[in-house]
């Protein structure tokens, strides 16, 4: 089965069978990307930039880790792209636990009457 314009990029099956097979990481690294990107806006908003430094360099590091171990381990595009996903995962949770979206309980309950 061909991927609809998977022409447009090459005719090489082969790598038709690669994108195919990284279309579900694609997926999910875009499906985060407008949430994490969002509570970013949060946190710029309140103008937590410490938290945010910190956050990245977090982040950096372990994309750093990640990208050593596909580059070593020769899991090729797959790999590349769970990275990918990894990183607007880690971004998603550490945006969303520092902008108080995941608080949860009475202080929440609270927090939305203050607002």
């Amino acid at each position: 089965m061909q991927l609809w314009g998977t022409g447009f990029i090459t005719s090489d099956q082969a790598v038709v069978r690669t994108m195919k097979s990284a279309l579900p990481f694609l997926v999910a690294t875009l499906t985060m990307h407008g949430t994490a990107v969002t509570l970013e806006g949060v946190l710029l908003a309140k103008r937590d930039l410490v938290a945010l430094n910190r956050i990245y360099a977090c982040v950096a590091a372990s994309i750093l880790m990640a990208y050593t171990y596909v580059r070593r381990s020769g899991t090729g595009l797959l790999g590349v792209w769970s990275v990918y996903v990894w990183f607007q995962f880690s971004r998603l949770l550490a945006f969303g636990f520092r902008s108080d979206v995941f608080r949860f309980g009475r202080k929440k309950v609270e927090a939305i009457k203050a607002v």
